[in-house]
């Protein structure tokens, strides 16, 4: 790998101050009968989303919905991605709120490619019995390994949290936004965490 390629660069965008968003009640068990995994809260359906929330999502760009995998995007944020981005690399879905039309503000996503961000200190993996998904739960420096194949430039890792290329990281970070981190992701040449094999991405919350 050459670290000074723009091509072998990965960055991870997260969100800081996560407060995260509550479905309305009554719609927790539809969820968990369709598109909930109702054992670790992953997405199952590979198609949008859409859902109703209690309340409006805080003022940030990236956020969650408690106790699932599904993220939430704010209209700029999905604007400034542009719409070959979202098309290429997300199932995009809708967001209401009680009594309300869907909102123009906030939608729904989850990544077409799912990518685990390793850590180094604390690290714990096991396999979901219900879904199949590889719980990942880590503390210390962020890493990815092996190095993620360069023809893709977005991967949803996490909750909210995205890996994106440097070509991407140019385009998003145009913006000043607000409670959005960024971090340069080493690709080290061998396996830190201990675990070489990982099933389909995730991480424990």
């Amino acid at each position: 790998m050459n670290v000074d390629d723009p091509q072998s660069q990965f960055y991870l965008l997260e969100p800081t101050g996560m407060a995260g968003c509550g479905l309305v009640s009554y719609t927790i068990d539809v969820a968990r009968k369709s598109w909930l995994c109702p054992r670790c809260g992953a997405v199952r359906h590979h198609r949008p989303i859409d859902v109703r929330l209690d309340d409006d999502p805080p003022k940030q760009a990236l956020n969650f919905i408690c106790g699932t995998f599904l993220g939430i995007m704010s209209r700029e944020f999905r604007d400034a991605l542009g719409e070959q981005l979202l098309d290429r690399y997300f199932h995009v879905g809708s967001v209401s709120f009680r009594g309300t039309i869907n909102s123009a503000d906030w939608f729904t996503f989850h990544g077409k490619h799912k990518l685990i961000v390793r850590r180094v200190e604390r690290v714990i993996a096991r396999t979901c019995e219900v879904c199949g998904r590889c719980m990942y739960y880590g503390m210390g420096r962020p890493h990815l390994f092996p190095e993620p194949p360069a023809s893709v430039e977005i991967f949803h890792s996490g909750i909210a949290e995205l890996v994106i290329t440097a070509a991407v990281k140019e385009r998003l970070m145009s913006r000043n936004w607000k409670n959005l981190a960024i971090t340069k992701l080493e690709i080290p040449n061998r396996l830190l965490d201990g675990h070489q094999q990982l099933g389909a991405a995730g991480a424990i919350r």
